[in-house]
């Protein structure tokens, strides 16, 4: 039996209760107890086996330095959209921390007096809060709700307890104002936007292990233009090794421009697994007059494949490739000389995209 003595209080514990003068090197999540209070309840630490793609070493160690020279606290902003690696770069500092013997802290959760608990840690420490917006709640229509507002004095960097604060973000416009833009709290903030076209074909030439029916340049630039993130790139990339191409975007408003100042809008579907030639009608008016009785009649506008030039970071189409002629019921040779004198020539090509991965991707 262990006795431990606190101010008038005797506590009794198991014989293997063992006093420590710091927190261990390692990882911990914040537990509460209405009961018996805080606790820290140890955790595997993180351990990344993967290669690691785009600049989060360079990241990581930028702000290693910084941390390593500050004599206070120091707080770090992971921001922007989901899956493009600020999940990873979290890891990567903590797994450098513990290496150095400076303990990592998860909070999960919020709870009374969780500010005093971290307040309490008198070494330096690696907390870190994923999703923060989605545990401290801002609250601009009755701050006293706000639950972010009680960190402030918590993030500032005049206390020498050494704390690194690191918060992940998914939504600015739920952070509160006083959180952002203020060095003393949080000295970077790094906003995480699209993933490159380099680090797609990265990606790819490292992970991509089955045979394509489209070339690789195709594959990256259709990547690419969807937007995927991290999380979306390795969910595809494993659907192709397994030969389920059940993925597909859509360029939509297409425009082509005829010379004669009318133009035509297309909308169409493409799949990771080839583009096939669109065929379709329009009908539009024609200002030649030469055009007599066949003042509204049907045009097909026909893409081909090899009209679609695929580079990393875009999609354009040459117009000369793609052909607009008329359609008859009947077709003669008056009717055939008619159709070369009516058909507008194609000026130019404008192109909107937009796209959508299929759900049964992202659920792997």
């Amino acid at each position: 039996m262990k006795i431990i003595e606190m101010e008038n209080t005797l506590r009794l514990f198991p014989d293997n209760l063992t006093v420590k003068d710091e927190i261990p090197p390692g990882t911990y999540i914040v537990k509460f107890s209405p009961l018996s209070g805080y606790s820290l309840e140890r955790q595997k630490n993180f351990e990344n086996k993967i290669k690691v793609y785009g600049n989060h070493l360079k990241l990581r160690d930028k702000m290693l330095r910084r941390y390593e020279s500050s004599e206070k606290n120091f707080g770090i902003i992971l921001g922007g959209k989901k899956g493009t690696g600020k999940s990873m770069l979290a890891r990567l500092v903590s797994e450098k921390l513990i290496e150095k013997g400076i303990p990592t802290i998860i909070i999960k959760e919020d709870s009374d007096g969780i500010t005093d608990f971290i307040n309490s840690i008198e070494q330096p420490v690696l907390i870190l809060m994923d999703e923060f917006e989605k545990i401290f709640i801002k609250n601009d229509e009755y701050p006293e709700d706000d639950t972010q507002v009680k960190f402030l004095n918590v993030f500032d960097g005049i206390s020498n307890l050494k704390h690194f604060y690191m918060i992940t973000i998914n939504d600015y416009d739920k952070l509160n104002n006083y959180l952002k833009g203020r060095t003393g709290r949080f000295y970077y903030d790094f906003k995480f936007g699209d993933i490159s076209a380099d680090e797609i074909e990265e990606y790819v030439d490292d992970n991509l292990t089955c045979e394509l029916d489209i070339e690789k340049e195709k594959l990256i630039s259709i990547l690419n233009r969807i937007k995927t993130n991290y999380d979306q790139l390795e969910a595809i990339v494993k659907e192709l090794n397994l030969g389920i191409y059940d993925i597909d975007l859509q360029f939509i408003n297409i425009r082509v421009f005829l010379s004669n100042g009318d133009h035509l809008d297309i909308s169409r579907h493409v799949w990771i697994g080839g583009i096939e030639e669109i065929k379709s009608h329009f009908d539009f008016d024609v200002s030649d007059k030469t055009a007599g009785e066949y003042d509204n009649f049907p045009y097909v506008l026909t893409i081909p494949e090899d009209a679609y030039i695929y580079k990393k970071d875009s999609i354009e189409i040459d117009s000369s490739k793609i052909s607009l002629s008329p359609v008859f019921e009947e077709i003669n040779d008056d009717d055939i000389e008619l159709a070369k004198k009516c058909c507008p020539k194609i000026k130019s090509i404008s192109m909107e995209f937009e796209s959508r991965v299929s759900p049964k991707v992202l659920q792997i």
